[in-house]
Parts: structure tokens; sequence; C-alpha cells
């Protein structure tokens, strides 16, 4: 390519004359600026690839994030460039980042003449996501069971009575997800508005709809709000069914454990019914010259009444309110299922040498 001398020497008949012609041939630049080839990391061109056809289409899964494209020059000597880049013939370009959805990728074949260009022009389309899992469900109040799995559709959670509202706070596992809570759009990460909640089963469903738009996953948490009440407790303590119909096991006067005290008492006192009550009913006790009592007072209890009482005889019209709280707390780290209740008798000792407490429970 470029300048060749061809030189042609005559020599007459006495051998010594002789003349000298010189041609100077000039063989242009390649003008050739197709690609023999045209291939993709991923992906499969369409149509099929043929030099001589400019424009290509592709498409790869959401999940792949980039793409390189290896061009090959049907000539050797002309340079290639791939979205403004050099890229050796027959080598790889650097990775291309995709977008979700449609991206132009150009590849310019330069002949050496530096004049002569063809262009191929591929448009690639990243697919959707169809993510539609969350990575995170968690609640206001309650613990979730089982703990929380992407995979996992249904959960229960148990609240107190006194939770009359929960929120609901998903996390996508795609931010490109949207989400909603019985039926109402959350933002991913974000709590959603207070959902109501009745005594009993709640059931709140929260739908991933990933984006392609079509695909979704469904988690459902049953919310229970427990019953302030003795039947509420008696079907959380009483497990078989047999017992809990039964009602000289399960009664409210019945005593499973055999240890005299009945199940209304054990009720109100935060008890196991089939657990004899040992050390745990009420004690009463001197402080400052008074006679006190303490008792557990079950927090979710509120279909009885607690009184005290105070006596200088175990009489039955003797009895008076003894109505004096010394204090009131919860004893168990974190919050437990019962307040200690002090009250203290108004009678000084050294005034009623004979002096009788009790906590009186009724329904």
């Amino acid at each position: 390519v470029g300048t060749n001398t061809i030189t042609t020497v005559v020599t007459a008949q006495d051998g010594i004359a002789t003349k000298t012609y010189t041609l100077t041939v000039t063989r242009g630049l390649s003008t050739v600026s197709t690609l023999a080839g045209l291939a993709l990391s991923t992906g499969t061109l369409t149509p099929a690839f043929d030099a001589s056809t400019p424009t290509y289409t592709a498409s790869v899964p959401n999940d792949t994030t980039s793409i390189t494209v290896t061009p090959t020059a049907t000539d050797s000597s002309a340079t290639v460039k791939v979205n403004g880049t050099s890229v050796a013939s027959g080598s790889a370009s650097g990775p291309i980042a995709l977008a979700v959805g449609t991206n132009t990728i150009t590849t310019v074949v330069t002949a050496q003449d530096g004049i002569a260009t063809k262009t191929y022009t591929l448009t690639v389309t990243r697919g959707l996501s169809t993510v539609s899992t969350l990575a995170g469900l968690a609640l206001s109040s309650g613990t979730l069971t089982p703990a929380f799995a992407a995979s996992t559709p249904t959960y229960t959670a148990s609240v107190p009575n006194d939770t009359t509202t929960i929120t609901v706070t998903p996390t996508a596992t795609d931010s490109s997800a949207t989400v909603k809570v019985n039926g109402t759009s959350v933002a991913s990460g974000s709590a959603s508005g207070p959902i109501a909640l009745a005594v009993g089963t709640n059931t709140i469903t929260t739908v991933v709809t990933a984006q392609d738009g079509t695909t979704t996953k469904t988690y459902s948490v049953q919310a229970i709000r427990l019953d302030n009440n003795y039947s509420a407790w008696a079907r959380r303590a009483f497990t078989d069914p047999n017992s809990l119909n039964d009602p000289a096991i399960s009664g409210p006067m019945a005593m499973p454990a055999n240890d005299g005290v009945t199940n209304l008492i054990k009720y109100a006192l935060a008890l196991d019914p089939m657990v004899p009550a040992s050390d745990k009913l009420p004690i009463v006790t001197l402080k400052q010259g008074h006679l006190t009592l303490t008792y557990r007072k079950n927090k979710t209890a509120d279909d009885v009444t607690y009184t005290v009482q105070s006596s200088d005889s175990l009489s039955d019209n003797s009895w008076s309110p003894a109505t004096t709280v010394l204090s009131e707390y919860d004893p168990t780290p974190g919050g437990g299922s019962y307040w200690l209740v002090t009250v203290q008798d108004a009678a000084l000792v050294t005034e009623k040498p004979v002096r009788f407490m009790r906590l009186r429970v009724s329904q």
C-alpha cells in the first residue's frame, strides 16, 4: 500500500549503451470498512450477523447489568470503536453498563483510508426485574412466628389486648418493586399507616409487585389481639380441647393442680392452672408497724375485681377494705404478665395485736 517503484533497463547491442525507464505505482489505501463478525457476551443478535446488515437487537435478563461486544474487522487494517472507545479487532470491549429497558451500542469501523466508515447499531433491551420478595418484615408490636424469611409467606404474631393498632414495615429485596399493605401503597423500608386490630385474629396482607408489573408475592400475618377475660386465658392455658371443654378442669372454681387454689385465683394472679401455686400466693408481712399484703395482679384480667381486706377476726362480716397501696410495679425485666401490688392495713399492730389480711377476687 502506497508507492511502489518499477525500473526497466534497456541495453543496446554494443553492450554499452543503456536506457532506464522508471515507473512509480501507487497502491491506494483500503476502503473496506465492514465487520466480519460481531459477538455479544450475553444475548443473541437478531437478525444473525451479516456484514451488510447495519442494525441489530438483543435481549438480556434483568440481572445482566453490563455487556461486552467483540467486533472483528473484515480488513485487519481497519480500526474499530465501540461507543466511541477504540477496540482491537477480535477483542472484547470493556463492560458496557445496561439500564433497564433499551440501550444503544454503536460500533464504527473506519477503513484504512481514514474516510470510509460503516456503523453497526445494536439495541440491547434489559428486561424488567421479576424479583417480588421482601428482605424484611417488621411489626410495631408483637414478634413474627416463625422468624422472617423471604421464602416464607405466612406468619402469626400475638399482641396484648391494649394494643388496638399495629404498623407493618416491609422492606423489598429489589428497590424497583412496589409494596402494598392491606391494599395501601407503602414505601419500602417505611411503616404502614396504623392498622386497627379487633380482639382475636386480624389478617394483614403485604403484596409485593416486581418491576415487571406482573410477578407478585403475598405475605400474610395473622395478628392476634388477645382477649382480656377468663375464657381467653382458659383457651391459652388448656390446650387440650377435652380439658378446655370440661368445667371440672377448666372452670373458674376447678382446681386441676389439686393445690386448693381455684382457676379463677390463678387467672387473677397470672399463674399456670396446672402447676401448684406454691410460693406465688399473696404474702402478708409487717412494715413500719402495719401489716401489708403483696399479691400478683394479672395485667390482662380486666374482668376481675381485686379487693384487699383486713379484719380483727375471721368472721365473714368483720372484713373491711384496705385501700392504701404502697407500690405497684412490674418485677419482670423487659415486662411481664403481672404487676406486683403491695397494700397496707390502716391499723397499727401495736393497737390491733390480732389482725388478719386477705385478697378477695371476684368476677
